[in-house]
C-alpha cells in the first residue's frame, strides 16, 4: 500500500502498485486504540478527507491484517 501525503492536513489517498484494486474493510484508530472510523469495500485508488481529525498519529487497519501509521498536521 502506497499512502499519502504522509503527514496529511486534509486529504490521504490510498493506493496499490500491484494487482489489489479493493480493500475489504478499512479502520483508522487513534493512538490509544479507539476506533475514529471503519469503512467496507472501498476501491482502489480512494482519498479520505481527514480535515476533521485532531493533529496527531493514526492508525489506517487494512482488512485485520496490514497496518500503517500516518500523521495528521
Amino acid at each position: 500500500m502506497h499512502l499519502f501525503p504522509n503527514p496529511v492536513s486534509n486529504n490521504l489517498t490510498i493506493q496499490h502498485k500491484g494487482e489489489i484494486k479493493r480493500i475489504e474493510t478499512l479502520m483508522v484508530v487513534d493512538i490509544t486504540g479507539r476506533k475514529i472510523m471503519e469503512q467496507t469495500n472501498i476501491s482502489l485508488p480512494h482519498s479520505f478527507n481527514f480535515s476533521s481529525l485532531n493533529k496527531g498519529l493514526y492508525i489506517l487497519i487494512f482488512n485485520n491484517i496490514s497496518s500503517y501509521k500516518f500523521i495528521k498536521d
